[in-house]
């Protein structure tokens, strides 16, 4: 067992290394033997290594969308563990993800992590009260999503 654990986190590695040099097959393969291996041999901490790769991967491809998902399940599932702080890599997905699809929809998509937790990346809230309703943090995240205004709506969720 403790075999297939290490060898899980080298498929990720190498998987992440492949989506760095472009060779974006052999990381698909190289992560998804690591989520495999890791899921098989029950060690979340191994799903959420292949997740951030797999997100690393999606980035790559010029995936932002998928890569903020990856990384925010990635996440969700470090602190379900127990695993609290965000990693650099995170950061460093977050910031260009913003930049490129708007922080409303990025506040989106971070929060379809199942419900796992309330904040982004960076430790904001990814909600925020108003007038006792539950809103996305930025009140106008309604331009960002489809990217044009859409009246004076916001997206509420409750």
């Amino acid at each position: 067992m403790d075999n297939e654990i290490e060898l899980a986190r080298c498929h990720a590695q190498v998987g992440r290394v492949a989506a760095g040099l472009g060779d974006h097959a052999t990381a698909r393969r190289h992560v998804a033997a690591g989520l495999e291996l890791s899921r098989r041999a029950g060690q979340r901490r191994g799903i959420a290594r292949a997740l951030m790769a797999l997100s690393a991967l999606a980035r790559a491809q010029d995936d932002l969308e998928g890569a903020v998902l990856a990384g925010s399940a990635a996440t969700a599932l470090r602190e379900s563990i127990g695993q609290f702080g965000t990693p650099g890599r995170v950061q460093e997905l977050l910031g260009p993800a913003r930049d490129r699809l708007g922080e409303g929809r990025v506040t989106l998509l971070w929060a379809s992590r199942g419900g796992a937790g309330d904040q982004l990346g960076d430790g904001r809230p990814a909600y925020r009260q108003h007038h006792g309703q539950t809103r996305l943090r930025r009140p106008h995240a309604d331009r960002c999503l489809g990217g044009r205004p859409r009246g004076r709506r916001r997206a509420d969720i409750s």
